[in-house]
C-alpha cells in the first residue's frame, strides 16, 4: 500500500547511526524524537488509525520475548534508546550517489537517494524485511559475533545477524510480498536480498 501512494519509491532505512533519523524513515522508533511515534511511522500511516498497542504488535514476533540486550544498547546509546521491534528493512549502502536498496537513504547531508520497486530483479527471491536476532547466546542467537537488532536497518552483508527463534529459522518478507523461514546463513548471501542481483 505504501509504494503505491509513493510512486513505487521505498521510505527510508531507518538507521541508528550511519545514516540517523529522518522523516522519510519506514519506521519511527527512537525515544528523543517524540513527535514521531511508531504510529506516525510512513508505512502505518497507509494503515489508517491504528492504537499504539496493536501497532507494537505489528512489528514484534510473539516469540520475541527477551530484552537483555537491548536493554544493553539502551544503556549505552540513551539519546535513542533501544529499537524494541523484531523486524528491519533490507539496506545497501549508496554506490556513488546511487541507492542500492530496499529502503531509500537520506544522507547526513540532506541529499535524497530514493529507490524504486521497480527496480528489483526477481521480487521473490529478494528479501525485503528481516527478523533479526536480539539476544547473543541461547537457542534463538544464529551468530554470537554478530550483532543484535538496534534500528530498521538489516545490512546482510555486514553485522547484522537474523534470528533462530523459529526452528532455527528467522521469518522474513520477500519484495513480491510472500513470507517463508529462512537460515541465517542464506540471508547473508547478497543473492537472496540485493535488489541489483
Amino acid at each position: 500500500m505504501y509504494l503505491n501512494d509513493y510512486s513505487s519509491v521505498f521510505a527510508a532505512c531507518a538507521s541508528r547511526n550511519t545514516y540517523g533519523f529522518h522523516v522519510e524513515d519506514w519506521i519511527y522508533w527512537r525515544i528523543n524524537q517524540p513527535p514521531y511515534p511508531i504510529q506516525n511511522s510512513l508505512i502505518v500511516a497507509t494503515l489508517g488509525t491504528l492504537n499504539s498497542n496493536y501497532t507494537y504488535a505489528l512489528f514484534r514476533c510473539p516469540c520475541d520475548r527477551d530484552d537483555t540486550y537491548r536493554a544493553l544498547e539502551a544503556a549505552n546509546d540513551g539519546a535513542n534508546g533501544s529499537y524494541n521491534y523484531s523486524y528491519s528493512m533490507t539496506s545497501y549502502d549508496l554506490e556513488g550517489p546511487v541507492c542500492l536498496g530496499m529502503a531509500s537513504i537520506k544522507d547526513n547531508g540532506g541529499g535524497w537517494h530514493p529507490f524504486k520497486s521497480t527496480r528489483i530483479k526477481n521480487p521473490a527471491k529478494k528479501i525485503t524485511l528481516a527478523e533479526e536476532q536480539s539476544v547473543l547466546r541461547g537457542p534463538e542467537c544464529s551468530d554470537p559475533a554478530g550483532d543484535i537488532i538496534n534500528d530498521g536497518r538489516w545490512v546482510a552483508t555486514g553485522t547484522d545477524r537474523l534470528t533462530s527463534r523459529h526452528n532455527k529459522r528467522a521469518d522474513v518478507g520477500w519484495a513480491d510480498a510472500h513470507v517463508s523461514a529462512v537460515t541465517w546463513k542464506f540471508a547473508q548471501d547478497a543473492n537472496n536480498s540485493r535488489p541489483d542481483f
